[in-house]
């Protein structure tokens, strides 16, 4: 870990002023979903898939629900979409953006 922090410093020296961060719009489910794949595809910022627990926390019994929903981001200041599935419900794994695609 604090080999991977060495390769960060010079980056932050050099353009930490230039970073800025900004909220996006919350995703539109209340409970949020651990492990969804991400990544920016044709311009969108995509989110698919994911885990949660909707009806109580785990150490109260819960049970755990994976999804399969795609919502899509256009504008840091719009409004999620729906855009479309995954073949399965799913989550926890590798994502990669490729030019109009985000492999998961």
């Amino acid at each position: 870990m604090k080999r991977h922090a060495l390769f960060l410093l010079p980056a932050l020296a050099l353009y930490g002023a230039e970073i800025s961060w900004s909220p996006l719009p919350a995703l539109p489910d209340a409970e949020g979903f651990a492990g969804s794949f991400a990544g920016v595809s044709g311009g969108a910022l995509l989110v698919a898939g994911g885990a949660n627990f909707p009806d109580a926390p785990p150490w109260r019994g819960g049970t755990k629900t994976w999804y399969d929903g795609i919502f899509a981001l256009d504008r840091p200041d719009g409004a999620w979409r729906g855009a479309g599935r995954l073949p399965r419900p799913h989550g926890y794994g590798v994502s990669l953006s490729i030019p109009q695609r985000l492999v998961c």
